[in-house]
This record gives structure tokens, C-alpha cells and sequence, in this order.
């Protein structure tokens, strides 16, 4: 009208809503849930009850999660842990275990909570780390005191029990972390307070003490995040919508980053909070973060026959996406990379792979009978190695996952800031569904970092190949291994072949991202080959590499970007293509994926395949295990 041009519609905002969820929940069996927890056997007769230590930040909601979990047994809103914090003080005193009380029996579920003063930014406020490391070696009695100022003593005293039982032990950690807090903020422009800066950065010290610790003792962790309504108006509308928010699954992936633990084992909840009511459906996600926290916690019991401890941290995730590090290896972590642009697929694969559960359970069957060539051997002997956050812990647990056919965990499987949360080495017995120990094992050892100071030594590598490592030996990143080796080890201590683990963005089409960490790995390869040693690389994170593999797996071996990541890899590492592999990881994943089976499977099948051949012709050097000399001969070929 009158010349004027009509304005063109600005297009609708992208909805914060994905198409699909990303995980799938029945949001109709809360009372079978409830009932099966009532139900809940511990697996070993010895333990009669587990018990779950909380403890985390001041005002992080720790408080409120054992509240909610009380109020769903029983039925009803109940408030017997004190759920709030005043002026930034902890109003948790004293050490106190919570029961759990089964509103229509009026019996005790057989778990407890046991609640502990709030960490605090100084070294001078708040629970000492000390006094938490107490606590899980069951130093320290009901109803103590904490003391800001200084650790509880080790001698006899009122609060402290020289020789804990098995009784007074700690089963399971969970550990509440704000994630809105200044103390995830790497940068240090934004805090401008020297002193408020050097606050932080002793309470992130604290959290990553006591997380080494546990870490030490292989306790598995999961995490739950809390206040999900103040992170996304959608989800604070519906409570169903939790899975389908883009919010909060970013939250969950930078979680994972900056925690260091799989997306598979984080659980995003709602705490009763202002809510005067019970509601089903956050009933649905405290009753299915508990329920894999307790599975967890009883499959370590049944592996030790002893009270094992299970980490939990929960996270407020309402500022998550604020969160940014600088790891070592001078990567900043912010958020989620964006995906690459889609890649072309091939017409066929390149490689064949049987999909299918039928193909999966043969696999399954063919590696549980495989039987080691050598008659000296009772088991064949993987080991994995790789840079720091490669995922060669999470490969040995998606491998556990696959032969207990359930969802496991276990700790320290991804690790943050660049550090390796593996210190030892640690030798993974695999079992299966029937809890029988198949006949292999894979090796575990702390991963690789840059410089010459950080990480585990090469020579320490070269000495685990030759069998020359005790279990349970503490890798020196500044000292390689000296004093505490076998000198004459037997063939079953030995590798016998040797597993590289490396994510595929470490490659690109003219080299590698970082060629110090690749360096030390032809050192390591090349020791080997002197040895005589199988080697393969396990390719990890293709789903982050290419967007049709993220959306479906089995289109790996289509994969034009894939194919391109495996051939500069083989450039790099002189290792064939036929030897390298790629796999997804069990990570974000709450039930088994069988087509992700498959590749793990296949992978796993070629290892043992070249260990046994290895071994076939293998001569135990005589004396072998039983003289205190060192000895040059590795293996002696017949």
C-alpha cells in the first residue's frame, strides 16, 4: 500500500527441543522401580548394608538429594537432613549416617547416606580432605565433630576408631558439585580478587584430592546433575523433556569434559526442593540415577568380596555452560566442538562387519572358549596405552560391559585437565554374565602426556611389555621403575600384544595434532617390534568425527572422513590399516547398543587372535620367575 514494501517474517528461533530423546526412560514404572529397590539383594552375604557418603560444596544440594530420595520410601515430603546452606556456611556439623526408611513396611532399606560438613573455598574453612579420606577407611565414628582448623588425629580418641570393621567403611561416594560456582572459571580475568582466585583454586584441588584418592582404590563414579528446571525453561515447564533438551545435554557433555566422568554414568535429576507434593516424574530420575548408583556399587562388592565404594557427584548445572579449562596440552574446553561438515559416503564399506545380535553373541561365545596356544600361558595379555583422555579406560569397561552383558562402571575412565586419573598398574580381569573369568585379561597403565617429566615414563612402558612391572605398581612421571620389578618374569606377565589407544581427531590429513605424545609412541612401537610384539591401534570418538557415523554407526566403514582419519594414522604410525580399528566407546550410553557390540567385538576378537599367535611359539626361558637376575632375552622364539 501506497508503495510501501511489506517487512519479511525474521525466521523462527531454533527450538531448544531436539526431535528425539537422546536416552529413553518409562515414565510409568516408578512403582516398579520402588519395588525393586525394596527388593534389593546385596550380593555378598558378609555386607549387610551399603553405605553412601555425601559430601561436596556448601549449598550444593547434597542434603536435598538424601531428603528426596527418603521422601519417595516413604511416601511423603520428609526434611531429615538439614537442606539448606546459611551465608555461605555449612549447616552439616557433625558426621551422620541417614537410614532409609521403607514408609509401607516400616523396615530399613539396606543403604544408607551418610552426610558430612560442606567443602569450602580456604584451607582454613570447611571439611578437611583428610577427614574425608578417614571417612572412607572407616576411621571415623557417628556424630564427630568436624574441626575446619585441623584433621582428626590418627590415634584413639572419641572420634577415631584405630581398627575399622568392615561395618564402619564407606560403600559409595557422592560428591555434590556446583557447577555455577567462579571455581570452574579457567580464566582469570573474571575474577578479580587475587585472593577470591587463590580461594578457588585450593577448593578445586580439594575436589580433584579426594577424587585421585578414590580413584586409587578404583571406586566407580557416576555423576547426577541437580537443579535441571533453573538450567532449562523447558524442562522447569515439563520434566519430561529432560532428554530431549539441547540445554542440558550440553551440560552433561561439558560435565563429562570438566568432572572427568563418562556422559553414560551422569544423570541430570530435579531435587524436592519448593515442591509440597510428590510428583512421578522426578520420582522416575532420582529412582533411576539411585538404582544404577546401588547396581554399580554391588557389582564391585561381588568382584571384591568387600565393601567396594561407588563415587556419585552432583552437579548444579544451571551456569554448566560457563565452564572452560586448559588441559596440558593447551586445549581449551568450552563446549561441545561443532560437528565437521557431513562427509561424503562411500557406496560400500571398505571393511565388513556382521551387524546383528546373532553375529555379537558368536563373537561373545568363539572369545570365551579361545584358549592360549602355549601350555605355559594361562591367559592371554593385552595391554592399552595412549595419551591422557584417550578412552583406553573406558574401552576395557565397554569391553567389561559387553561380556556382563549390563551396563558397569568403574573409576577414573575419563579423565580432566589434562591429567591421567590411572596411576597404577592394574591388571582387568574379565568375567562373564556367570562371574567366570574368561582367558584374558588387558592392562591398564597411567597415559601418556607432553613433556618429558609428565606422564608415564617410556621406560616404565617398555618395562610393563617385558613383564618386569608388579601389579599395583605406582608409575614416577619424574622416575622410571627401578627397584620394584620381577627380574625374571614368567610368560603370563608379560604383553603379549599391545593395543594403542588414540582418538581420531588426533589426526589429520598432513600429520598429527601433537607430535611430542607421537613420538614417544614410535619409541614405545619400536621397543616392541624389537620384541616381536603384535601391536594395533584402537581409533576412538568416531561418532565426534563425522556426523552420519554419530547418527548411525554401522555406516563407519561408508565413512569418506573416517577412512581419511585411519590412513593418516596409518602414515603417522607405520602401523598397517588392517590393524587399525575403530569404535565407539559405552560413554553417554544408558542401555547396550548392539551394533557398537559389534565393532568392540571385532576389535577385541583380532587382538587375542594375534596374541595367541604370538605366544604359539614361545619358549619359557628356563628359570624364568624364579632368580633375582635381570635378563635381556625377552622371549625366546623355538
Amino acid at each position: 500500500m501506497g508503495g510501501s514494501k511489506s517487512k519479511e517474517c525474521p525466521p523462527p528461533p531454533p527450538s531448544p527441543l531436539l526431535p528425539e530423546p537422546w536416552r529413553e526412560l518409562d515414565w510409568s514404572k516408578r512403582d516398579e522401580m520402588i519395588d525393586h529397590l525394596r527388593r534389593f539383594q546385596i550380593s555378598t552375604p558378609d555386607v549387610k548394608i551399603l553405605r553412601i557418603l555425601v559430601h561436596g560444596p556448601v549449598g550444593a544440594g547434597k542434603s536435598s538429594f538424601i531428603n528426596s530420595i527418603d521422601s519417595i520410601f516413604q511416601g511423603r515430603m520428609t526434611s531429615g537432613a538439614i537442606a539448606e546452606a546459611c551465608a555461605g556456611n555449612s549447616f552439616t556439623k557433625r558426621y551422620k549416617t541417614h537410614k532409609i526408611k521403607d514408609g509401607g513396611y516400616g523396615s530399613h532399606l539396606p543403604f544408607v547416606f551418610c552426610d558430612v560438613m560442606g567443602l569450602e573455598r580456604g584451607d582454613s574453612e570447611g571439611v578437611k580432605v583428610d577427614d574425608l579420606k578417614k571417612i572412607l577407611n572407616g576411621h571415623i565414628k557417628e556424630g564427630y565433630v568436624f574441626n575446619q582448623l585441623n584433621s582428626l588425629p590418627e590415634e584413639e580418641d572419641k572420634g577415631y576408631i584405630k581398627d575399622p570393621n568392615l561395618s564402619d567403611k564407606i560403600h559409595c561416594l557422592v560428591s555434590v558439585i556446583p557447577a555455577d560456582s567462579l571455581l570452574w572459571c579457567a580464566d582469570s580475568r573474571k575474577i578479580s580478587d587475587h585472593a577470591m582466585k587463590e580461594k578457588d583454586e585450593a577448593f578445586i584441588k580439594k575436589i580433584k584430592d579426594v577424587r585421585a584418592h578414590a580413584s586409587m582404590m578404583d571406586i566407580p563414579q557416576v555423576v547426577i546433575l541437580s537443579k535441571v528446571d533453573e538450567a532449562c525453561s523447558e524442562v522447569q515447564k515439563d520434566i519430561k523433556m529432560i532428554y530431549r533438551s539441547k540445554t542440558i545435554r550440553e551440560k552433561i557433555q561439558l560435565c563429562s569434559v570438566n568432572v572427568g566422568v563418562p556422559q553414560y554414568c551422569i544423570f541430570p535429576v530435579k531435587n524436592y526442593h519448593d515442591e509440597n507434593q510428590m510428583n512421578n516424574d522426578m520420582d522416575v530420575l532420582l529412582l533411576t540415577a539411585l538404582t544404577d548408583i546401588l547396581n554399580h556399587a554391588n557389582d564391585h562388592v561381588a568382584d571384591t568380596e568387600n565393601w567396594y565404594i561407588c563415587i556419585v557427584t552432583l552437579c548444579s548445572c544451571n551456569s554448566l555452560c560457563d565452564i572452560i579449562w586448559q588441559d596440558k596440552m593447551g586445549y581449551y574446553w568450552s563446549k561441545p566442538s561443532p560437528p565437521p561438515d557431513p562427509s561424503n559416503l562411500l557406496e560400500t564399506g571398505w571393511r565388513k562387519i556382521n551387524w546383528g545380535k546373532g553375529q555379537n553373541n558368536e563373537m561373545k561365545e568363539n572369545l570365551k572358549k579361545i584358549q592360549p596356544k602355549n601350555p605355559a600361558l594361562k591367559q592371554l595379555r593385552a595391554v592399552v596405552i595412549g595419551p591422557v583422555g584417550c578412552g583406553k579406560s573406558s574401552f576395557i569397561q565397554s569391553v567389561k560391559t559387553i561380556f556382563l552383558d549390563k551396563m558397569i562402571n568403574a573409576a577414573g575412565t575419563v579423565a580432566t585437565g589434562g591429567t591421567s586419573f590411572t596411576k597404577t598398574y592394574t591388571t582387568n580381569i574379565i568375567k562373564d554374565e556367570r562371574g567366570q573369568n574368561l582367558p584374558f585379561v588387558i592392562s591398564d597403565v597411567m597415559g601418556l602426556e607432553n613433556g618429558r617429566d609428565s606422564g608415564v615414563q617410556t621406560e616404565d612402558i617398555i618395562s610393563v611389555l617385558k613383564g618386569h612391572i608388579k601389579e599395583g605398581y605406582t608409575f614416577n612421571p619424574v622416575k622410571s621403575c627401578s627397584d620394584e620389578i620381577k627380574r625374571r618374569p614368567i610368560l603370563n606377565d608379560k604383553v603379549h600384544c599391545l593395543v594403542f589407544v588414540i582418538p581420531i581427531d588426533n589426526f589429520r590429513a598432513n600429520g598429527c595434532v601433537n607430535n611430542d605424545l607421537f613420538n614417544k609412541m614410535k619409541d614405545i612401537r619400536q621397543k616392541a617390534c624389537d620384541l616381536g610384539i603384535p601391536q594395533v591401534v584402537i581409533l576412538t570418538k568416531v561418532d565426534e568425527a563425522c556426523p552420519h557415523v554419530k547418527e548411525d554407526i554401522t555406516l563407519v566403514y561408508r565413512s569418506q572422513h573416517i577412512y581419511n582419519k585411519m590412513k593418516a594414522c596409518s602414515e603417522v604410525s607405520g602401523i598397517p590399516m588392517s590393524d587399525i580399528f575403530p569404535v565407539k566407546n559405552y560413554h553417554e550410553e544408558v542401555q547396550l547398543n548392539p551394533d557398537m557390540d559389534a565393532l568392540l567385538l571385532f576389535t577385541l576378537t583380532r587382538i587375542l587372535n594375534y596374541a595367541n599367535d604370538f605366544v604359539e611359539n614361545i619358549k619359557e626361558p628356563e628359570g624364568a620367575g624364579d632368580h633375582n637376575e635381570s635378563t635381556e632375552t625377552f622371549f625366546s622364539l623355538t
